[in-house]
């Protein structure tokens, strides 16, 4: 059945490779006309913008509705697109924004730790930045269940400069991966599992849980840290500003300081343009009856 699966996968990202983007995105604009009016999520991304946005009224909040499910088939159909794109075709879609600042502490040669989140695309930031940032790249991951899509990830990934470690207890591997300069990518935007372990920062006005483990893990190592704010500039088309949070995150006097920071800028760049983040996951889960 594994074979099965795979052969079917492997079909579908072929015929994604060979349709051109613009009609990658007519298929989009269908697609999320078609969610948009089958109601797909919509309780939870009716429930997470009037708990982010109580100020706003309803007609306010609805005016999002289109673009926040465009941008979600947007990720959905670019991220299997980018599967078989190639690396040059991608470099010119999401582009890493290097400053003097970025490259002067790279000199350092030290590893650094980068705070992420799910918005706009940061699918096709495995495919490019190691490349772009000059700098090999961590990102993780929850391993697929079948082994034979799950290793063709995994090489695929490889093969850019992206190495993919399991979210289960991947340690091994991370701490294998530091031995060389490498920048260790989070995605720190979700509801922590462990409630217990997890982060109490504020996020739109309310406290909540966040995932501990970037800043935990850069406070404890005195790594370089980052917040990469990806911004789109067009359809399908993406800048990857690095923002330093800190140069020496073992001064501040708790991890949880850093993923303060993480958590202001990302709500900052939210009110900014809230469509591009994805509202269909349930990030208040213990705070929403969703």
């Amino acid at each position: 059945m594994q074979w099965i699966g795979y052969l079917c996968f492997r079909l579908v990202t072929f015929i994604f490779h060979l349709i051109p983007f613009k009609v990658l995105y007519a298929l989009s604009d269908v697609l999320a006309l078609f969610l948009r009016i089958g109601g797909y999520r919509k309780s939870v991304i009716w429930k997470n913008l009037t708990y982010a946005f109580p100020e706003k009224s309803d007609v306010e909040l609805k005016k999002l509705l289109p673009g926040i499910y465009k941008n979600f088939t947007d990720i959905l159909l670019e991220s299997v697109k980018g599967i078989l794109t190639p690396g040059d075709v991608l470099d010119k879609r999401h582009q890493f924004i290097r400053t003097p600042e970025y490259d002067e502490i790279l000199k350092n040669g030290k590893s650094q730790i980068v705070f992420a989140a799910h918005y706009a695309n940061w699918e096709w930031a495995t495919a490019t930045l190691a490349k772009q940032s000059g700098i090999y790249v961590i990102g993780f991951y929850k391993p697929l269940k079948n082994k034979l899509i799950d290793q063709l990830i995994i090489d695929t990934r490889r093969k850019t400069g992206t190495g993919l470690v399991s979210v289960y207890g991947g340690r091994v591997q991370l701490e294998k991966g530091l031995e060389q300069q490498t920048s260790v990518i989070y995605i720190c935007d979700q509801r922590p599992s462990n409630q217990q372990k997890g982060h109490l920062v504020h996020f739109f006005g309310k406290e909540v849980k966040a995932l501990q483990g970037a800043g935990e893990f850069a406070h404890s190592k005195n790594l370089p840290t980052w917040f990469y704010k990806i911004i789109r500039t067009g359809r399908g088309k993406y800048e990857v500003h690095p923002i330093l949070l800190h140069l020496n995150p073992s001064e501040l006097s708790s991890p949880r300081e850093l993923t303060q920071m993480f958590y202001d800028h990302l709500e900052a760049q939210i009110k900014d343009q809230p469509e591009h983040w994805l509202w269909t996951h349930k990030r208040w889960k213990d705070e929403i009856k969703y």
